[in-house]
């Protein structure tokens, strides 16, 4: 085994020195860093972590005990589970029991609870539960300890609610010979759903014939309920491997028909075409067993006694939505984003659905707006997606207001993140439209580079302060600076910084963050809009600073700069969240897993993105408001988001996969709170934001290309603003 010694003798450097390197402690300068890491290399250093904890003097163990990571259930909720807690420097031993009593007391035989925080089970024991009274504890999942036990938790779904939903979905469907297949009805989920089926369909216990085996048995046992005289219309299967093993058993024996199978299966963002899944979200229920640990084990708060999850439920099947007597067809109009190319792939189902087609008229974004301003008495649209700066604007002349529908629009509107609610849906007290892909501007970083040790030292080194998430943008030009490789020949990176400015309301976009981070009013004491003051001035030559760390041609567009950022040859971009997906979904994207994100420096996030209303003379308002029910589903939220698109409802903010396949949207979501695009804050019929964009942008362009100094582009926006507007009382 290679040592810390055998690495400081090939290295040429003390004991210390390589102790400092390989806990990340201590000053060590740049060559000893990598005269270490490569000598660690050379010899094959495998960090040993349990020798390196116990050396430490702390214990950070958790032992989870499941009956098999083949069941999807458990293999989903643990790798959820393991890897929240690893993030917090814990250790997770699992271990599995083939819901074998004798196994899993021998596994409690071994454990050393000397050097364990926590355990997290699935337990076979049944009436021998108090094996687990001991000091440490103990979080009980799905299945209901007999006994109660010291120093314990219970968290579980509803599974007797599963068995009422599947029965009041058997009765709807006139199923009349029922099957129903799980493990043994001594572990409570079995025996809940078992009695919720015979409660729904009120029927005896005979008229459902029950099907038992454990996990491993499960294959032969469904060629016993598939053969022989048996003929059911509805096979319910307790989990989606035992509804595989129906399946297949019924594609080898005789039966010309295949039984209607119905699983309790995980929460899926697309549906299961085999089966009909009622869902429950064993991702989540991982998330909330982690972070109820971590509340107990850092924040010293107790754990709940019991925690019941909500069902997701039967989801796609969509029972509310009203379907078209006739044909009908929706024309809507929108911008070219990753949010139209994901609708368009998610509109098939609302077809399928409603039996109504929507065709997507797709413009670019200087396209969308000269369109919709000629649009006027024309009724040929009947949905329109403007960019939330022309709300102010726009609004009154393009849409209906709600309140003219004669629809509710309460419980879509109780689906959307509060916080978009004011800027996105009204223009004063009026609501015209609902957030259809709301974002804000948001830092995203190459976290391989600002952990990388070698570029921290070699940063330190010049600078003589750490490398860290930049909190304003003078710290943020430093850094773009150090990555920038004209600059600095040892950068990993060509540029330092992505710039976005390929027209007048972009760049003012991409401005307005470090205007907002010099001065927090643009008004004088009159109520006149002041553009050209020192404070804006410093922004602006700092904003042209940033040029130079940039790629100098500019980029056009925000998905342009997520491009650029994602096929690696940026350290750092700033872009609206709405166009973030496309670091994931870039084919060419070189750095995948290794993206951070932050509030952007100075903390002062621009709102973009769009509104979605119906058009002021479109004669097809249910049909809009069916689209309406639909797009802001839960279901269809999430599959949005997952294609692309950045949906309003709340529900995407607690969906595991997306929160781990986009690490943006939580930034995202708390930026609404406090972000802003109009600079008043508040509904004033004078104001016209596009117009103040468009003067402030075309400044900002003409002075990064050099047509005009800073001081006289800002003194050329003054006299426009002047001569355009009045001053604004607020």
């Amino acid at each position: 085994m290679v040592t810390i010694k055998d690495i400081a003798i090939e290295a040429g450097v003390s004991h210390g020195t390589v102790s400092n390197v390989l806990n990340k402690t201590g000053k060590v300068s740049l060559d000893k860093i990598k005269l270490v890491e490569e000598a660690a290399k050379k010899l094959g250093y495998v960090r040993n972590t349990q020798a390196q904890q116990l050396r430490q003097g702390f214990k950070k163990l958790i032992a989870v005990i499941i009956p098999s990571l083949e069941s999807s259930h458990y293999s989903e909720f643990f790798s959820t589970l393991r890897n929240i807690l690893i993030a917090y420097d814990y250790e997770v031993d699992l271990y599995t029991t083939n819901d074998t009593p004798v196994l899993e007391k021998n596994i409690l035989d071994k454990i050393n609870f000397s050097r364990l925080d926590a355990i997290v089970t699935v337990s076979s024991l049944g009436d021998e539960i108090s094996i687990y009274k001991h000091n440490c504890p103990v979080i009980f999942i799905d299945r209901e300890p007999s006994n109660k036990i010291k120093n314990s938790s219970y968290i579980s779904f509803d599974f007797k609610l599963a068995g009422k939903d599947i029965g009041k979905y058997i009765k709807i469907k006139n199923f009349k010979s029922i099957a129903y297949f799980s493990g043994t009805k001594k572990y409570t989920p079995e025996r809940y759903i078992y009695d919720g089926l015979v409660q729904s369909l009120k029927c005896n216990e005979n008229y459902i014939q029950h099907f038992t085996s454990d996990d491993r048995l499960s294959k032969t046992k469904a060629f016993d309920i598939v053969s022989g005289d048996n003929n059911f219309d509805v096979i319910i299967t307790s989990n989606l491997d035992r509804a595989e093993s129906v399946l297949s058993a019924c594609r080898f024996s005789e039966t010309d028909k295949t039984p209607h199978i119905i699983t309790i299966d995980n929460t899926k963002i697309f549906p299961n075409n085999h089966f009909t899944s009622y869902e429950l979200d064993y991702k989540s229920m991982g998330k909330i067993v982690a972070d109820n640990l971590i509340e107990y084990l850092i924040n010293k708060k107790p754990l709940p006694k019991n925690k019941t999850l909500n069902n997701d439920g039967f989801r796609f099947n969509f029972p509310y939505l009203k379907e078209s007597k006739s044909s009908k067809k929706l024309n809507m109009l929108t911008v070219f984003s990753p949010s139209s190319e994901a609708l368009q792939k998610l509109l098939p189902n609302f077809k399928k659905a409603t039996g109504i087609e929507v065709k997507l008229n797709v413009l670019s974004f200087g396209d969308l707006y000269d369109h919709i301003t000629m649009v006027g008495d024309n009724n040929f649209y009947d949905l329109i997606r403007m960019d939330v700066a022309w709300m102010s604007k726009l609004a009154s002349s393009i849409y209906i207001p709600f309140k003219d529908t004669g629809k509710d629009f309460s419980s879509i509107f109780s689906n959307i993140v509060d916080d978009t609610k004011a800027d996105y849906s009204y223009v004063g007290d009026t609501q015209y439209a609902l957030p259809f892909d709301p974002s804000t501007l948001i830092f995203l970083y190459r976290k391989d580079l600002f952990e990388d040790a070698i570029i921290k030292r070699s940063y330190y080194e010049m600078f003589h302060e750490n490398l860290t998430i930049p909190t304003d943008f003078g710290q943020y030009n430093k850094i773009a600076s150090f990555f920038t490789k004209s600059l600095n020949n040892e950068s990993p990176t060509q540029y330092g910084s992505t710039l976005t400015f390929g027209s007048s309301a972009v760049a003012a976009c991409d401005f307005l963050p470090r205007l907002l981070n010099k001065t927090n009013t643009l008004f004088d004491k009159n109520g006149r809009i002041v553009i050209n003051t020192k404070e804006i001035l410093d922004a602006l030559k700092n904003y042209i600073e940033t040029y130079r760390y940039s790629n100098k041609q500019g980029n056009n567009w925000w998905g342009d700069s997520i491009k650029e950022f994602s096929n690696g040859s940026t350290a750092m971009a700033i872009s609206f969240s709405n166009h973030a997906s496309d670091v994931i979904n870039n084919k060419h994207s070189n750095i995948v897993g290794n993206v951070g994100c932050a509030s952007i420096p100075g903390n002062n996030p621009i709102l973009g993105g769009g509104v979605i209303g119906i058009a002021k003379n479109s004669s097809k308002i249910d049909e809009c408001y069916e689209f309406f029910r639909w797009f802001y589903s839960d279901e269809i939220s999430n599959a949005f988001t997952l294609l692309g698109g950045l949906s309003p409802n709340k529900s995407i903010y607690n969906n595991y996969d997306l929160l781990d396949i986009f690490p943006w949207l939580s930034q995202s979501k708390s930026n609404f709170h406090y972000g802003t695009r109009n600079i008043i804050n508040v509904y004033h019929p004078k104001f016209d934001q596009k117009k103040f964009e468009n003067i402030l942008g075309n400044a900002v362009r003409s002075a990064v290309i050099g047509t005009h100094t800073p001081e006289e582009a800002l003194e050329y926006a003054q006299k426009l603003y002047d001569i355009e507007f009045i001053p604004i009382n607020i």
